[in-house]
């Protein structure tokens, strides 16, 4: 039995029924288990990885995985393989503090996955029949909360399921059937429920691959199965519509990806495209499908359909398992107008200059040093959107990925564009934020410029270190409604008293709650009184705590922990807004001098950056590029302008994109373009020239004949040939006699 844990972000032990164990234990890895061997994967780019841990097929255990240090919201995923079984739960999400456990048994046929915070993974379990039939099943939707428990066993002789747990409503369910002779069925439902405390049996081996699938229910957990209404096989189109994950679609996917029609995959990228997912999320679902049966040919058909921004389809591309050459063909035959597909080959070159700054640091590994990677991150003449791209791909916990930001001292606009990039969970973004310790007024700016959902805004609003007031602020700036705004003040209070609970032993009444921060040099006190409307009018107030030495009055320090907000008992219809006095801030502003100079930053001037002088030929085709462009503030976006002003004109018809496709002239010449760059403020830049020679292609090849045999009277014709590639050649010939001739 082999149990094998991907990726750097978590670690895996397993401990049989006489107590030794395997795996990471107290900071190490040991085999105690009787038989236990493990296996490390020499991988130079992740050179942290769990190792596998091999086991005697006859050993039960139990398994725990948990998140590594620094790692507050981990993912991975674990594989078993037995002797003719394979399970997997992948797409797990592994909270600090929590752990999962898992019970293995009968060789990996029989596993119990129970869960120390609420995760909704996907999980596969299969079996290989003698001669050679096979069944792989997949369950996507199955939430499981802490304390929860989900049991999957497979009948390794048949093939045939039993599910079981704590109760699962609306989950789907996808089914692969091969038998011996390569044929292949494929059964999908999005209705599958399994009773509270029950279980629920399939009957897999009697699936003649058309007809319903036979079920059986033990609603108790009495071990007696009764008949009950049959599933009926849906389209997996119909299934997958019904998915809001790219990598749950993905998942589901890659159990059928090789076993696909025509027809059926048709309908599944119809779905995709209708999905509302971003580009590099479509992309990793169509690398799935071009990992079975979809050509080359037909994704290019589908992404120029997607109604994406040219950087989205971008991200598309690249997320391809494609290698460059095989990406800038796919690119070639997208059916696009000009400039949005000069900007996707502008996107593609950002995404490959990334990939490869990634490769460098993990090869280096700069990923375990944050302070040594700000100081290499800051000799990399990058933009900040391929920054921010390439802290995405590299695995960095969010403890390390705050250093890197605190040392790289990065402008708000900009922080916020990074952060937009490396596409965090809101919960590890407000711990980033946290750790970055922002001033109120950039906290402001990097709230104004983040890309988030109302849900996710309000769950990063919910877990940020600042008072209730700043809550209200920050949710002003990202555009929330009455109604979301209070939930996020509500869901903050509670995450503040929890915390302070936990460390401080705080006591709290309703509706008055009174918190005391030990150590600090306050006592915030706030009184929430109902009103009609339901809401709470707050009065926070700042006591001295006896014995306390005060603070300095310039000092900027902010309390321990922000006093929260307790909700009224009453629930309001509508919750209204909370809107913080006039009275003193929870957080102390500092005094100003009189003779103190304004605290003003100006607006400093972007960078252009027209790229690399280049040598073309004739009538061949170029690119300008301004991507290297960048803005010392983050005043994002860019607008450039193109002018040229030298050498044959070229026609720039579209001047104010960041990069532009041209073709050289049919003629040797130099040719010099000016590009200058415009920040969001209206600062352009200084202009940055660019020189294009254009030279002829080289002759060789040279040839000549004569239509002989020549007559003595008669013409004769001589031809000259050269390589087909040489451009405006000019034919001189000698005849030997002191005359020549052209042509």
């Amino acid at each position: 039995l082999d149990l094998a844990l991907s990726g750097a972000e978590a670690h895996l032990t397993a401990t049989d029924a006489e107590g030794n164990q395997a795996g990471y234990v107290d900071g190490e890895f040991v085999a105690e288990i009787p038989g236990a061997e493990l296996v490390f994967i020499k991988d130079t780019m992740y050179q942290d990885r769990q190792p596998i841990i091999v086991l005697p097929s006859t050993t039960e255990v139990e398994t725990a995985i948990t998140a590594r240090p620094g790692y507050e919201h981990a993912r991975s995923s674990l594989r078993m393989l037995g002797d003719g079984v394979t399970a997997a739960i992948e797409g797990l999400a592994v909270e600090s503090g929590a752990s999962h456990g898992l019970a293995v048994s009968e060789g990996g046929a029989s596993f119990a996955f129970a869960p120390g915070s609420e995760t909704s993974p996907v999980f596969k379990i299969g079996a290989v029949q003698e001669g050679g039939s096979a069944i792989l099943a997949t369950l996507a939707g199955a939430t499981v909360g802490a304390g929860g428990e989900l049991a999957l066993t497979i009948d390794p002789a048949d093939g045939n399921l039993e599910f079981g747990g704590t109760g699962v409503e609306g989950a789907s369910l996808i089914l692969t059937k091969m038998d011996e002779d390569g044929g292949t069925e494929v059964f999908a439902t999005d209705n599958l429920n399994i009773p509270a405390g029950g279980a629920l049996q399939l009957d897999v081996a009697g699936w003649d691959g058309s007809s319903p699938l036979q079920v059986a229910v033990d609603a108790t957990g009495s071990g007696a199965f009764v008949a009950a209404e049959p599933l009926e096989n849906q389209p997996l189109s119909a299934v997958l519509a019904g998915i809001d994950s790219a990598e749950t679609m993905g998942l589901l996917l890659s159990t059928t990806d090789n076993y696909l029609s025509a027809e059926a995959t048709a309908e599944l990228l119809t779905v995709l495209g209708e999905s509302g997912f971003s580009g590099s999320e479509i992309g990793g679902v169509l690398a799935v499908l071009a990992s079975g049966n979809l050509e080359t040919a037909a994704i290019a058909d589908f992404v120029s359909t997607l109604a994406l921004p040219a950087g989205e389809l971008a991200n598309a591309v690249s997320s391809l398992p494609l290698d460059p050459a095989g990406t800038e063909a796919l690119v070639e035959t997208l059916d696009l107008p000009a400039e949005t597909l000069a900007e996707l080959k502008a996107g593609v070159a950002l995404n490959e200059q990334a990939d490869a700054l990634a490769n460098e640091i993990e090869f280096g590994r700069l990923q375990k040093d944050p302070a040594g990677l700000a100081a290499f991150l800051s000799t990399q003449e990058i933009p900040i959107e391929v920054l921010g791209k390439t802290l995405g791909a590299v695995d960095l916990p969010v403890d390390r990925l705050a250093t890197v930001l605190t040392e790289s001292a990065l402008p708000p606009a900009a922080l916020a564009a990074v952060l937009n990039e490396v596409s965090l969970p809101p919960a590890a973004l407000a711990t980033v934020i946290n750790e970055v310790n922002l001033s109120p007024e950039a906290l402001t700016v990097v709230a104004e410029n983040l890309a988030l959902s109302p849900e996710s805004a309000v769950e990063l609003l919910s877990n940020l270190a600042v008072p209730p007031d700043m809550v209200v602020e920050l949710a002003g700036s990202l555009e929330l409604s009455e109604e979301q705004t209070a939930l996020a003040v509500a869901k903050a209070a509670e995450n503040a008293a929890e915390e302070a609970g936990a460390t401080q032993g705080i006591t709290t009444t309703t509706p008055t709650a009174t918190v005391v921060a030990t150590a600090a040099v306050a006592t915030a006190v706030v009184s929430a009184t109902p009103t009609l409307a339901g809401t709470a009018a707050v009065t926070p107030t700042l006591t001295p705590t006896p014995g306390a030495t005060p603070l300095p009055p310039t000092s900027t320090a902010t309390p321990l922990v922000p006093a929260p907000i307790i909700p009224p008992t009453a629930t309001p219809t509508v919750p209204a807004p909370i809107i913080p006095p006039t009275a003193t801030p929870l957080v102390p502003a500092p005094t100003a001098t009189p003779s103190a100079t304004p605290n003003t930053v100006a607006n400093r001037a972007p960078v252009a950056n027209a790229g690399a002088d280049q040598s073309v030929l004739v009538n061949q085709q170029f690119t300008l590029t301004g991507s290297g462009s960048s803005d010392p503030d983050g005043n994002l976006p860019l607008v450039y302008s193109w002018t040229q002003s030298a050498g044959q004109p070229v026609g720039l018809n579209t001047a104010d994109v960041m990069a532009l496709r041209l073709t050289a002239p049919a003629a040797p010449t130099v040719l010099t373009f000016r590009l200058t760059v415009t920040d969001s403020r209206g600062l352009a830049s200084s202009p940055d020239t660019v020189v294009i020679t254009v030279a002829d292609a080289a002759i060789s090849g040279l040839g000549a004949a004569n239509s002989g045999p020549t007559v003595l009277g008669s013409a004769t014709m001589l031809t000259a040939t050269v390589n087909t590639t040489a451009t405006n050649v000019v034919h001189t010939w000698n005849f030997g006699d002191g005359t020549t001739g052209s042509g």
